[in-house]
């Protein structure tokens, strides 16, 4: 086999063989409580000693996690249009010292996919 074709049947295996990615920023899908993934600052007290708040409705979506050393995941993450509560009745100490219900919360998450070109997580 002459120089030319060594180099033809290597580019052609090369563009045939799918490229994985080694990357730091390499994403898989998991499934997480919607309040979860709220902010710290949006989240119910839920370790106020005794008086806790209480979580009404907190669906399970779908979100992302840094693929560990060796796992195939996605380069990219995309958020979706769907609208995702996370909802709690916030509850206080009044001033008999009894715990009672105050209002109630509500806030948006985002369900969060994975996309593009595959990757390979690398160790922390």
């Amino acid at each position: 086999m002459n120089t030319q074709m060594q180099t033809f049947v290597a580019l052609s295996m090369a563009i045939a063989v799918p490229c994985v990615v080694f990357a730091t920023d390499c994403w898989i899908n998991v499934n997480r409580f919607c309040c979860s993934t709220l902010p710290d600052g949006d989240l119910p007290n839920l370790t106020r000693p005794g008086c806790p708040d209480s979580i009404t409705s907190n669906p399970t979506i779908s979100h992302f996690d840094r693929a560990g050393n060796g796992v195939i995941g996605k380069l990219l993450k995309v958020p979706s249009d769907d609208t995702v509560k996370c909802k709690w009745d916030v509850y206080e100490i009044n001033s008999n010292g009894i715990c009672v219900y105050s209002y109630s919360m509500e806030r948006f998450c985002t369900p969060v996919g994975t996309a593009g070109g595959p990757c390979t997580g690398q160790p922390a």
